[in-house]
């Protein structure tokens, strides 16, 4: 007898805390969801009938040595009305006879991925890297840059409910400053994208780095620095203010105007496999 009342009293109290948490939840003061489901999810299909990289254009590059590294700087263009995804971008510093003069060991630092370019958007690429030696020890002579875009796929145009909204970033006026390590600038950023995402990290989709293109007074790009320290908390949904990106290397050009500084925020839906050698990305 006294187990089946032990069981009945097991019974209702369930029934109670069942009744408790329906109570709960349908007085809750959470409104009803509004506006798109926020479905972040890596495209999974690329535009039929498109392919090549024809419709990426390289439209502003620019160089300069600094000590012994060469610093440089490409503006890329997508001129077409779909989505370029995860375009890989690759640079190269070259003597008069068009030689490689970027050391063997700064090799992987020569490529670095876009993840998303919406239709008609630019984005600021930049790198800096060591340049080699001679065998009499001096460096190498650096005539001019190459750069090179190949995209990965075509996607579709989305907007913010699928990952493909418009993360844009902006230097803040006065902010920049060099010192003897590199330097820093800090920026504003805004991501129209939702936090909910496939890729397992607490701030929605995953950054890829930072890319800077330096200019000069009149607007001329000098050259370049990638950050690829990742800030994921750019790529969450809204403004965010005042972050500072810090430049670890003297890579910043004395005649650099830094409040014309170019910059792009990189969020992708997942981070690579594999980074840097053999042609994959640093970022």
């Amino acid at each position: 007898m006294n187990r089946r009342w032990i069981w009945l009293a097991s019974v209702l109290a369930a029934v109670l805390i069942g009744a408790s948490l329906v109570y709960y939840r349908s007085n809750s003061a959470d409104p009803p969801a509004t506006g798109p489901t926020c479905r972040l999810a890596a495209p999974i299909s690329a535009v039929s009938g498109m392919t090549g990289s024809a419709g990426v254009q390289v439209v502003e590059t620019g160089s300069s040595k600094v000590g012994p590294l060469a610093t440089m700087g490409s503006m890329i263009r997508n001129d077409t009305d779909k989505v370029a995804y995860q375009t890989l971008v690759r640079f190269d510093a070259v003597d008069a006879a068009g030689r490689t003069v970027v050391d063997e060991e700064a090799q992987n630092w020569l490529t670095q991925v876009v993840p998303v370019l919406r239709p008609g958007d630019s984005a600021a690429v930049g790198t800096s890297v060591l340049i080699g030696r001679n065998t009499d020890d001096g460096l190498k002579t650096m005539d001019s840059i190459k750069v090179t875009v190949q995209v990965g796929r075509w996607v579709e145009p989305g907007d913010g409910s699928t990952g493909l909204g418009p993360v844009t970033a902006t230097v803040i006026s006065g902010s920049g400053q060099r010192d003897d390590a590199g330097g820093s600038l800090r920026f504003d950023s805004e991501s129209a994208n939702c936090a909910e995402t496939t890729y397992n990290v607490e701030s929605g989709m995953a950054s890829r780095g930072i890319s800077l293109v330096f200019r000069d007074t009149a607007g001329r790009i000098v050259g370049g620095f990638l950050s690829t320290i990742p800030q994921h908390d750019i790529c969450l949904p809204g403004r965010k203010t005042n972050k500072l990106l810090t430049i670890l290397q003297r890579t910043i050009p004395s005649w650099a105007d830094l409040d014309q500084t170019s910059i792009s925020v990189y969020c992708d839906f997942e981070l690579p496999a594999v980074v840097g050698g053999s042609g994959a990305p640093v970022n």
